[in-house]
């Protein structure tokens, strides 16, 4: 099985969201492998969201960042970067959302939908996305869709 990652996020409200995904495994007791995969996504979601994070976590906390509220008023964890993908063996769906992202960089006008071939940061992301994580069945993923979405968690 793939390790599970939670990333927490703060938002200009002091309110706190959550994203997951899934890393590969490293070799038995080896946590240095899901870490590297986990660290570089993380550094690529500090490029699209305004929030501020707040921890990482495995099945223990390996990163904790000072929760401190973010200065933009954008960032808010109500609006979401929703990215769906596939298990490349299986074709199963799964998600992930990246909340309080940021719209001048992301958003396109008249659609919710983030081009993640034409829209360069999008698509520096989706080539991160691809490299390091896994679906839950521990196979690789490909980056199918993104869209600015609206949410309540």
């Amino acid at each position: 099985m793939a390790t599970k990652i939670t990333q927490g996020f703060l938002d200009r409200s002091a309110e706190r969201g959550s994203t997951h995904f899934y890393v590969a495994d490293g070799a038995a007791n080896d946590i240095t492998t899901p870490l590297a995969d986990a660290d570089a996504v993380h550094d690529g979601m500090a490029v699209l969201t305004l929030c501020n994070f707040t921890d990482q976590n495995l099945i223990v906390q390996v990163q904790a960042d000072t929760p401190v509220i973010p200065t933009s008023v954008f960032a808010q964890r109500e609006v979401a970067l929703w990215i769906q993908y596939t298990d490349s063996v299986t074709g199963d769906y799964g998600t992930m959302s990246i909340p309080g992202p940021n719209l001048t960089l992301l958003g396109q006008a008249g659609t919710d939908e983030v081009d993640i071939i034409a829209n360069v940061t999008m698509a520096a992301f989706v080539v991160i996305l691809e490299a390091n994580l896994v679906s839950r069945d521990d196979n690789p993923i490909e980056v199918v869709r993104a869209r600015i979405i609206g949410r309540s968690n």
